[in-house]
């Protein structure tokens, strides 16, 4: 019989490239004006009393303050600072979508038809004054 030595495994070679990864997509955020920020999260999650998936596209929506955000952006997007969604994908932005109108009037939300979404000036000047006074 053949004995096994035991060898004390070494570091993970994937760890890198995950650090690595993180660290592109952090700069691609940075260089896009989205950067994922917990504090603003939390408060738009218990002003709107909203989950925090819907928080997180209100916030890149906001970050881009009307300007229209793609779908493939928001999927790229939404998942890597959620980690408990794996992928998420169009339907699961149709419901925070829904959800976010729900909360914020059905105007506020502008839907581009097979592109993404933008809030409204108004919807992002609205939350903004709201933010600056709960600072």
């Amino acid at each position: 019989m053949a004995a096994f030595a035991l060898v004390a495994p070494g570091p993970d070679p994937r760890d890198e490239r995950i650090e690595a990864l993180e660290a592109e997509v952090a700069e691609l955020r940075r260089q896009l004006g989205v950067e994922h920020d917990t504090e603003t999260t939390a408060r738009l999650v218990r002003m709107f009393a909203m989950p925090r998936g819907p928080a997180l596209m209100l916030q890149v929506l906001l970050s881009r303050r009307g300007r229209l955000v793609t779908y493939q952006f928001l999927d790229d997007y939404l998942p890597t600072v959620d980690a408990v969604a794996e992928r998420a994908n169009y339907r699961v932005l149709g419901v925070y979508a829904y959800q976010i109108r729900a909360r914020m009037g059905a105007a506020s939300l502008i839907t581009e038809r097979g592109i993404g979404y933008r809030l409204s000036l108004e919807a992002v000047n609205r939350i903004e004054r709201a933010l600056e006074a709960r600072s």
